[in-house]
This record gives structure tokens, sequence and C-alpha cells, in this order.
């Protein structure tokens, strides 16, 4: 299985019918997302994440891949930030 850091060592990829394999070491993750414009959200993830797709192709991300990754995946099952994330407001987030 490939590890990869970034989505810098191919300009796109593709997973077909992708599934998780596991997740390590969650953490809180600051977001926002175009569908809800002007929030920010603290949001449970995982650091490190493994894919595999319905043609047996297998990779490994880390941050920042992982996040944008799960954040999708999310969007693919009709979730937002506002059903898997606690809104921050600006006053809260230290500067």
């Amino acid at each position: 299985m490939r590890y990869d850091n970034y989505f810098n060592k191919e300009r796109y990829l593709r997973f077909a019918n992708a599934k998780f394999l596991t997740g390590s070491r969650e953490f809180f993750s600051i977001e926002g997302c175009l569908s809800i414009p002007d929030k920010t959200f603290g949001v449970k993830r995982f650091e490190d994440i493994a894919l595999w797709d319905d043609i047996g192709h297998g990779r490994m991300f880390l941050p920042p891949a992982s996040i944008v990754i799960q954040h999708e995946y999310d969007h693919i099952y009709g979730k937002t930030l506002l059903q898997t994330g606690l809104e921050i407001r600006n006053e809260d987030v230290i500067q």
C-alpha cells in the first residue's frame, strides 16, 4: 500500500466505491466549507487514514490530504459540518 502526504504527486486521485480501512490518531481539525460560508467548525478527524477501492488499490494518507478526503467523504453521505462538527465563533479562535 502506498503512503502519501499530499496530492502533489498526482493531479487527481480516483477511488471507485472507496472504503475506509482504518484511521489512527484522532484529533480536532479546524475547517470551513463552501456549503456553509463564513463559519468555522471543529471536527473530529483521523490524522492517518487508509482507503481501499473496489479494484484493489489501496493508499494511506496524512494531513492535509487525509483531512480533505474525510471532509469530502462526509459530503458523499450527505453530511455537512453542521452534522459532523461544532461551530467555532471567531472570538473563540486564538489569533
